[in-house]
C-alpha cells in the first residue's frame, strides 16, 4: 500500500505540478465561458486517496455529500457518484493507486461539482478508442470513459504514456 501523503504530492508534483485548483479553473473557465461569463470561484475541495476498493466508498460518500450541498437533486447526485465510481475504479485496475479531487464550484448562481481522478499509471494508449465506446483492455464492455462523457457536463481528459492519466468531470445542479 502507498504511502498517502507521498502519493498525494508525487501525483501533484511531478505528474501534473500542480493538480489543484488553479490548474482546472482555466478547464472549467473553457467549460463555462459564454456572454455575461462570470469566472468559476472554488467553494470546497476534498481530497481521497484511492489504493483499496475502500476507497472508492469513501470517495463516493464525500462526493454525494458535496452534490447534495451544491444544491442536485438525488438523481444528479447520483450520476456525481456513478462517475466517481468508474474512476476510482479505473485507478485500481490499471493504476493501482491514485486519488480523486472534488471540488464545489460557482458560477454566478450556477453550482457544480467538478471530479478529478489522478493516477500515475500507465497512461492510455488508444485514447480514441476508449473515448468511442466499446473499447476495453479489462475485459468489460467499454462504455466507462465513453459513458462518463455522455452524463457529465463537461468532460476533459490527458493522459501520458508511462506518466499517468488525468481525468476531470463537470455536474452543475439542475
Amino acid at each position: 500500500m502507498a504511502d498517502v501523503g507521498r502519493l498525494t504530492s508525487a501525483v501533484s508534483r511531478s505528474l501534473w505540478d500542480d493538480a489543484g485548483w488553479g490548474e482546472w479553473e482555466a478547464i472549467v473557465r473553457g467549460w463555462v465561458e459564454a456572454p455575461g461569463y462570470l469566472p468559476p470561484q472554488l467553494t470546497a475541495e476534498v481530497r481521497v486517496a484511492i489504493e483499496q476498493t475502500a476507497d472508492i466508498v469513501s470517495a463516493r460518500a464525500e462526493g454525494f455529500l458535496l452534490a447534495k450541498t451544491s444544491g442536485f437533486s438525488d438523481s444528479r447526485a447520483t450520476l456525481v457518484t456513478m462517475a466517481i465510481s468508474e474512476l476510482a475504479r479505473n485507478i485500481l485496475l490499471y493504476a493501482d493507486c491514485g486519488e480523486i479531487v472534488l471540488m464545489q464550484i460557482e458560477v454566478g448562481a450556477k453550482r457544480g461539482v467538478v471530479v478529478c481522478a489522478l493516477d500515475q499509471g500507465p497512461g492510455i494508449s488508444l485514447i480514441k478508442s476508449a473515448l468511442a465506446g466499446g473499447y476495453s483492455t479489462s475485459g468489460g464492455l467499454g462504455m466507462g470513459l465513453s459513458g462518463l462523457k455522455s452524463i457529465a457536463d463537461n468532460f476533459d481528459i490527458e493522459t501520458r504514456l508511462g506518466r499517468g492519466t488525468r481525468v476531470g468531470v463537470l455536474f452543475f445542479a439542475e
